[in-house]
């Protein structure tokens, strides 16, 4: 039997060189949820309203990694297993 070299041929194409891959659902999260810190914790320092804005642009953040989570889960599912 011959090994596989752990490519894109695996199960349903999920493999590192898949178009959904995990590793680009994790830097989208990390992304969105670290910009919506900073940018809150930088509106904070300008406005003096620490802590609210950062927890509000916190929240933004994980609402929209959550979001761009979904858009990559559909766009995989929308074309296919590569055959």
């Amino acid at each position: 039997m011959a090994e596989t070299d752990g490519g894109s041929s695996g199960a349903g194409g999920r493999g590192p060189g898949s178009d959904f891959s995990y590793l680009d659902v994790g830097w989208a999260m990390l992304g969105s949820v670290g910009g919506g810190l900073l940018g809150g914790w930088l509106l904070d320092r300008w406005l003096h309203t620490q802590p609210w804005l950062m927890v509000i642009g916190g929240m933004v953040g994980i609402g929209l990694g959550m979001y761009e989570m979904i858009l990559m889960a559909t766009r995989g599912q929308k074309r296919g297993p590569k055959g």
